[in-house]
């Protein structure tokens, strides 16, 4: 749907097509790691290390906290969070062999690492994102640091498949699906115990096949929770309309002007009650194409 929109301050990498994938689902430590073509394996592996960084690393703890995220290790291992530090390649130097050269490749190959060599999450919070057999085909990354460079990277946007919704799984457990632009808002809401939650990368990267997805598990509600901004409000209403093309039924959660959930989560104290009201009370949102042009 906005396949043509990137915001300046996001990138975009992923995998080369040509590349033979196959439909491995294991965790392969570094020393089952093949000199085959089995990219997940080399997915696994660097995203396992994300996850362990992350463990070991309280100040990004810290950074959870302070935007009223309650990090617990069961919060990490459920949606396999990480932290992308330097260390990725400290086992995979260039004098080490023929083994940290072709996991060297297969990284550059997937976009995990740049061509130059250098990490693409580098000081990113990494959020995976899963297909139906819970193999990893997208993240979403998170710079946790102000950035120095004058092209101001914040969010970065990887895909080794059709990525979808961040914690795409409760699509088909819930009939009510809270839909938030980014794993970060959804995780402020799934550690206040909401768990109806699901995500997209960001306000702009709906496309087609959340469309198909939806279609498929049917909710019979969805909860548009972008930011109450002239951009949010856009966005929400294009996707009513769409939605309510398939005849989902919609709703847009209330949100004081020009905030978002992160911001409002700021200042409350009990999340749950805060964030429950809030859906409790969101208005339905029809966006037919019929009612637009009797609002005109």
């Amino acid at each position: 749907m906005f396949s043509g929109v990137t915001p300046l301050n996001i990138k975009v990498a992923g995998y080369s097509p040509a590349l033979h994938q196959s439909s491995t689902n294991g965790r392969e430590s570094a020393d089952e790691l093949r000199p085959a073509d089995d990219l997940y394996a080399y997915v696994e592996h660097a995203f396992n290390h994300y996850e362990e960084v992350l463990v070991s690393t309280p100040r990004i703890w810290d950074w959870f906290k302070a935007r009223k995220i309650d990090l617990t290790h069961p919060l990490i291992s459920e949606f396999r969070l990480g932290f992308s530090d330097r260390s990725l390649c400290k086992n995979y130097g260039r004098d080490k062999g023929r083994q940290s050269d072709l996991v060297r490749g297969a990284w550059q190959r997937l976009g995990i690492l740049k061509p130059s060599g250098y990490q693409y999450f580098h000081g990113d919070v990494v959020f995976p994102f899963f297909d139906g057999d819970d193999r990893i085909v997208g993240a979403y990354g998170r710079r946790v640091t102000p950035e120095n460079r004058c092209d101001q990277i914040y969010h970065h946007h990887w895909f080794h498949g059709e990525a979808t919704f961040f914690n795409r799984r409760v699509l088909e457990q819930y009939s009510q699906i809270v839909l938030c632009k980014s794993p970060l808002e959804a995780l402020v809401l799934i550690s206040a115990g909401i768990s109806n939650v699901v995500s997209i990368m960001g306000l702009f990267s709906f496309g087609l096949a959340h469309m198909e997805e939806l279609y498929k598990y049917q909710p019979s509600e969805i909860v548009l929770a972008f930011d109450n901004s002239d951009s949010g409000n856009h966005v929400a209403g294009m996707l009513a309309q769409s939605l309510s093309a398939m005849s989902l039924k919609c709703y847009r959660l209330n949100l004081p002007r020009n905030q978002d959930i992160g911001e409002v989560a700021q200042r409350e104290d009990d999340l749950y009650e805060a964030f429950s009201k809030r859906l409790k009370t969101a208005l339905p949102f029809d966006q037919s194409y019929e009612n637009r042009l009797g609002e005109v």
